[in-house]
């Protein structure tokens, strides 16, 4: 008897590529998530460090410092803004590639699972013909 060869091995590798290329994506979905959120805790130590630079009330104030004070604060809250939006932005492509890599994962294990039944019945057809030809054998000797 011939040895076992999946028919579809080739459509398999290739799914099992397809899975891997999009767990890929989905690392880097993450590593960007990540990203955004050490962003935004940078940007809340810059917000609380601007507050501790200038203690309000200092008679060291002047009306320049004032000024350039609240332009900072206004410029971390737009970007804290900015952070958001691209939050959620990424946050959305993350659950998109979920989805994506979800259904590259079924399409493979659904081959794997194929793969799996043929070679069961490849090996109950293999074990038929030994047993097959064990009895054709001891037939034979029998008859001597």
């Amino acid at each position: 008897m011939k040895r076992f060869q999946f028919n579809l091995e080739r459509v398999r590798q290739y799914r099992k590529l397809q899975m891997e290329a999009e767990q890929v994506k989905l690392e880097h979905a993450q590593a960007r998530l990540l990203s955004l959120d050490h962003m935004e805790a940078e940007l809340l130590r810059q917000k609380n460090e601007a507050g501790e630079t200038i203690p309000v009330g200092s008679s060291f104030q002047t009306g320049e410092q004032l000024e350039r004070l609240d332009g900072f604060r206004r410029y971390l809250v737009r970007m804290a803004h900015l952070l958001e939006i691209r939050r959620a932005e990424a946050i959305a492509v993350l659950v998109a590639q979920q989805t994506v890599l979800l259904e590259a994962r079924r399409n493979y294990e659904l081959l794997n699972r194929l793969k799996d039944r043929s070679r069961g019945q490849w090996q109950a057809s293999f074990n038929r013909e030994q047993e097959q030809v064990t009895a054709e054998l001891y037939l034979a000797r029998w008859k001597r």
